[in-house]
């Protein structure tokens, strides 16, 4: 992000939904949301990317969910299985919804910001049990 004016920076983010019923053959598959990789992430000073991921059913039950978090830096391996964090967080990983926001935080002197080129995201369908 560049700020407006002046030389120090905020927090932003950016954020992508995905229906997984454009690909899948609902019913009777459900997505397994499976790797999310990013890509050229630089995270200077203490300044780091926190994603969210959010399911659901429907779009609309996206805004009312409570994320589940995994804060990154550039020390970090630049993937992460979602349905395997997602599990560990305490959601379910077939919902046909799932919403991912990165948080682009600012290092605490605000001097600082994250940069991120983009990310991609796997997943296939799975009968349903």
């Amino acid at each position: 992000m560049v700020p407006a004016a002046g030389t120090t920076f905020g927090d932003g983010f950016y954020q992508n939904s995905y229906d997984s019923d454009i690909v899948c053959d609902i019913p009777p598959e459900r997505p397994d949301w499976g790797t999310l990789t990013w890509t050229n992430l630089v995270t200077p000073s203490d300044s780091t990317v926190e994603f969210e991921f959010f399911t659901a059913n429907t779009v609309a039950q996206l805004d009312n969910q409570i994320p589940c978090t995994l804060t990154v830096d550039d020390t970090m391996p630049n993937s992460i299985d979602v349905g395997t964090l997602l599990i560990s967080q305490g959601k379910r990983n077939e919902l046909l919804y799932l919403r991912i926001r990165a948080k682009v935080l600012a290092s605490a002197d605000s001097l600082s910001t994250p940069s991120l080129d983009g990310w991609s995201l796997e997943f296939l369908c799975r009968p349903r049990d």
